[in-house]
């Protein structure tokens, strides 16, 4: 009987784990892109100084973040938006708008599908 207790505490502490982890990287996508809009408007306005520091800074957040990320997401969505941000970032450098502008969608949506996967429903647990 106390193996069972045992095997039944493993898996709720498993379970509690990876549901934080899920909520830590839905957090961490709901605050990018909360972040990365702001970057894009700057780029709008002319300010491309600005656009690449809050593109650099998301970056370099989703760089830190990715190694523990790494244990609880699927490694192709996490690289899939770390190489987006970095091609936004690059775009920034170089002023180009359209691309900017295309790049920082497709890192959004990234990031939107990633925190949508997190979240508790009965269509992604079964």
């Amino acid at each position: 009987m106390r193996q069972l207790w045992t095997a039944v505490l493993l898996l709720v502490l498993l379970s509690a784990a990876l549901l934080a982890a899920g909520r830590q990287a839905a957090d961490l996508a709901g605050s990018l892109l909360e972040e990365l809009p702001q970057a894009a408007a700057a780029a709008e306005a002319g300010d491309w100084t600005e656009a690449q520091a809050r593109t650099g800074r998301a970056a370099e957040t989703w760089e830190e973040a990715a190694r523990w990320l790494l244990l609880a997401e699927s490694h192709q969505a996490v690289e899939e938006v770390g190489c987006l941000l970095e091609e936004a970032a690059v775009w920034a450098g170089v002023r180009d708008a359209g691309s900017y502008r295309t790049a920082v969608r497709r890192a959004c949506r990234a990031l939107r599908v990633l925190s949508e996967g997190e979240r508790v429903t009965l269509g992604n647990l079964f």
